[in-house]
């Protein structure tokens, strides 16, 4: 199988990159050069800058043709319209990563129907004002012009020892300090997903030939004062936390309203999420062991806008 990975160094991305090479894939990856290539010569690598079209259309202008594209980057409608044009003629199948930010403005539980990218109207194509109207924008895109099949995973906060937002480290090492987590009395619930079952949520969806929108998450929700209160357990130091009245939180993790996303669809045709508190507990400790240093955090998030 030859594939396309654009933004293969990422936080996501090198789980997905190992599985593929695992797999024996032939595989491109197409990146900025800003970060280092992990994966030596189990992959060619071309040059190029993802956020401008001409160098695009220079560096991937040509044959071969994909058997599957993974698009790790692309966040506003001309990203992904640029892509559909290029590879028109040059891809058998496209799985995209979205995020459940498309479900932005909602509350409750959300089944994939929530959102359909099919009704949207793009005012303005790449002039997005925020991440989700750019993520949504990218779906409408996606589904509604390219020639090829099309799969989105839709994504909650992705955690690992290596986010490349920080927000996990930033969540530890206050704990560590001893500094006090504001929560409101109101809190919603939410769910989350381990980065490693994102890279292989994205390897099973290109392997599988599956098309459509998918949600991807460990099926546990939760307020989170309990997501804090975990990583204070599984890091042997007791989080601080005080309730609040006025709504506001100094944690990145909380939602005012309920923001769940319902796996049942990806559950039914037989992928299986790990458990939440192993996943979490893993990657507590693979921060210990690397004393809160980890593989192109700080440098991959300056570098992606």
């Amino acid at each position: 199988m030859k594939v396309l990975v654009l933004g293969g160094t990422g936080f996501i991305s090198r789980r997905l990159v190992d599985l593929l090479i695992n797999d024996g894939a032939d595989i491109t990856m197409a990146t900025s050069g800003k970060t280092p290539n992990p994966f030596g010569s189990d992959v060619d690598v071309v040059k190029v800058d993802r956020f401008d079209r001409m160098s695009l259309y220079k560096n991937l202008n040509s044959p071969p043709f994909f058997d599957v594209i993974y698009d790790m980057l692309g966040f506003r409608s001309r990203d992904v319209n640029d892509l559909v044009e290029l590879f028109k003629n040059r891809a058998g199948r496209l799985v995209y990563t979205s995020s459940a930010s498309v479900y932005r403005g909602l509350s409750g539980t959300f089944t994939e129907g929530a959102f359909d990218p099919t009704k949207v109207k793009i005012e303005t194509p790449g002039m997005e004002s925020s991440y989700e109207e750019g993520k949504r924008n990218c779906e409408s895109i996606l589904f509604g012009k390219a020639p090829f099949p099309v799969a989105a995973a839709r994504f909650p906060n992705v955690i690992g020892h290596d986010d490349s937002t920080l927000r996990f480290q930033d969540h530890l090492s206050r704990i560590k300090k001893g500094e006090t987590f504001l929560v409101p009395r109101k809190s919603g619930r939410r769910n989350y997903v381990w980065v490693d079952d994102a890279g292989r949520f994205l390897f099973w969806l290109g392997k599988q030939g599956k098309t459509g929108a998918y949600n991807a998450a460990s099926s546990e929700y939760m307020e989170v004062s309990k997501v804090i209160s975990k990583l204070g357990e599984f890091m042997g130091v007791p989080a601080k936390i005080e309730r609040t009245e006025d709504g506001k939180s100094n944690s990145a993790y909380y939602s005012e309203n309920d923001y769940i996303l319902s796996t049942k669809k990806a559950e039914s045709e037989g992928f299986k999420f790990t458990k939440f508190e192993e996943w979490l507990k893993n990657e507590v400790s693979e921060y210990i062991e690397k004393d809160g240093k980890s593989f192109n955090s700080a440098d991959y998030r300056a570098s992606l806008f």
